[in-house]
């Protein structure tokens, strides 16, 4: 390659010069330093993509029962790669979690999921509590938005007439009734802010212990590719020492 007014290039075994301008705009000087530049930003980009430093655990591959990393050289290197970055990353989470053998990680594996099975029963109580709270609330409006019409019922000379005329109320009042008496609950005795109060309690407790049973399950995921990865390198460790003797 020589630069002057134009730049220009020769293969090899080519006598001449051939100036960039007759390749096409393309071949310019500036245009061939705008690719190279686009060309080292897109290589920052896929370095960046493929860091591992941001990303998440994830499972190791067994290569040696992987059908699809004996038949590709190339995914066989992409696999070599991926368990050299989980080992380390393994590494790291193990001193982060102060945990020092596989017996102390087995022993955290089945504390969390005694942890997480209370977790489930916690929010499966809080949601008959808050659905209990809710059948409360839906009688007591029905109760008290019907009360009047069965009050004047009951004081009426001619019952029947009465009735015809207010059926719908009527019935209301007395299922509604009927269904607080049956949830030990008196009507009389209660406010409807405190009926509200107590379903937004039990909303409260539903939403925080989801939220903990969300964290300690992906915290539980964790753990048990820590665990399988610890597996994983040890059977490779013991394989590579196997075939070490057999040579």
């Amino acid at each position: 390659m020589k630069h002057g007014k134009h730049i220009a290039f020769r293969a090899k075994n080519q006598e001449r010069f051939t100036r960039g301008k007759r390749l096409g705009e393309a071949y310019t000087e500036e245009k061939i330093k705008e690719r190279i530049m686009q060309k080292d930003k897109s290589k920052a980009k896929k370095r960046k993509k493929i860091s591992p430093t941001n990303q998440p655990l994830s499972i190791m591959i067994e290569l040696d029962k992987n059908k699809k990393a004996m038949e590709n050289k190339g995914y066989e290197h992409w696999t070599k790669l991926h368990n050299l970055k989980q080992s380390a990353k393994t590494m790291n989470l193990l001193n982060k979690y102060n945990i020092s053998s596989t017996n102390e990680l087995e022993d955290i594996i089945n504390q969390t999921s005694i942890q997480l099975q209370d977790l489930a029963a916690g929010i499966k109580t809080t949601e008959s509590n808050l659905a209990n709270q809710q059948q409360i609330k839906k009688h007591f409006d029905v109760y008290h938005q019907t009360k009047k019409v069965y009050s004047d019922y009951q004081k009426a000379k001619n019952k029947s007439t009465y009735y015809n005329s207010h059926t719908s109320a009527i019935l209301l009042h007395q299922t509604s009734s009927k269904a607080l008496q049956k949830l030990k609950v008196n009507p009389n005795a209660i406010s409807s802010d405190s009926l509200f109060a107590n379903i937004f309690e039990q909303q409260e407790k539903r939403q925080h212990l989801n939220h903990k049973h969300k964290t300690l399950k992906k915290k539980l995921r964790e753990y048990q590719m820590i665990h399988q990865n610890i597996k994983l390198t040890l059977d490779s460790d013991i394989e590579s020492n196997k075939n070490d003797k057999e040579r």
